[in-house]
């Protein structure tokens, strides 16, 4: 097995290029915007990406039990936004190097953390059709000694409306290698619930629109519940995104929600183990902000 610090060294030689131009989508408005896929390929080879985590918690004992791994962009001029980013990435094909080059810094917080730990990262619709990405991605966190049973991949459900015969067996061929499989964003979709049957989903993460409103809308309450009673007869988990104060904790523990992630439990933070010492700890997210 390669050393993390060779397969960084081999990574930044790797001389791959993005997709034809003919294959883009126009892109997002934006003045900035034009510069940034050109900048792209050389941020790769200089590794200017990584992660930062955000935690994940159990609602029963305040637990971390994970983290979502957030892509982020270390530019000369500053942290570019992921919503700079992000979509040309997507449509440029630049997206599976980018995660790659990301890995390399996922697998020192992998080793870093109790094995019971698992890190969450997020998979696009154009990705997930990609049989070679699939491949790649497999091989490549073996190389870097990071188990497959650490890593949960999110996919949204934009990744299932029209989704192709290669994206379905695709994340047949993730759940076969031995990642946990996360359905991203749960109810902002037109997901067609038969997925929910068909496909190996570990876990529903329910949109911070319903969380944000719980409080104040019956009926984003009765949405949730029932969310978290179906995923639960299918033997599905559950995680709540965008918890924010005590009510929604509160509500949602009533509910019997699995799992809570949000400005309540932590902030992204660039080290696992603050964000765990503040999730832990369940301050409110006032404190968390200062």
């Amino acid at each position: 097995m390669l050393g993390r610090k060779e397969l960084a060294l081999q990574w930044q030689d790797n001389d791959r290029g993005f997709m034809a131009d003919a294959t883009l989508s126009p892109l997002p408005a934006g003045p900035a915007r034009s510069m940034i896929r050109p900048a792209l390929r050389e941020a790769v080879k200089r590794r200017e990406f990584f992660y930062e985590y955000q935690p994940i918690v159990t609602v029963a004992d305040s637990r971390i039990t994970g983290y979502e791994a957030l892509a982020r962009w270390r530019h000369a001029g500053g942290i570019v936004p992921p919503s700079d980013f992000i979509w040309i990435a997507e449509q440029s094909g630049a997206m599976a190097d980018i995660q790659s080059s990301a890995l390399i810094w996922l697998a020192d917080a992998v080793a870093a953390t109790s094995e019971s730990i698992t890190f969450a990262v997020n998979w696009s619709p154009l990705q997930l059709a990609r049989s070679a990405e699939i491949a790649g991605f497999i091989n490549l966190t073996a190389r870097l000694g990071v188990p497959a049973t650490r890593i949960v991949i999110e996919i949204t459900e934009e990744s299932l409306l029209q989704p192709s015969a290669a994206t379905l067996a695709n994340v047949g061929h993730l759940k076969d290698a031995g990642f946990a499989i996360a359905l991203d964003d749960f109810g902002t979709g037109c997901c067609n619930l038969a997925y929910l049957k068909d496909l190996p989903v570990d876990r529903l993460k329910i949109d911070r629109s319903f969380v944000r409103d719980l409080p104040y809308s019956a009926k984003s309450r009765a949405i949730v519940e029932a969310v978290i009673e179906l995923a639960h007869r299918l033997h599905i988990e559950v995680v709540a995104e965008g918890v924010e104060n005590e009510q929604q904790l509160t509500q949602l523990a009533a509910m019997h929600c699995d799992y809570v992630q949000g400005y309540l439990l932590g902030r992204p933070s660039h080290h696992a183990q603050i964000s765990a010492q503040c999730a832990a700890a369940l301050l409110p997210a006032a404190e968390l902000l200062q």
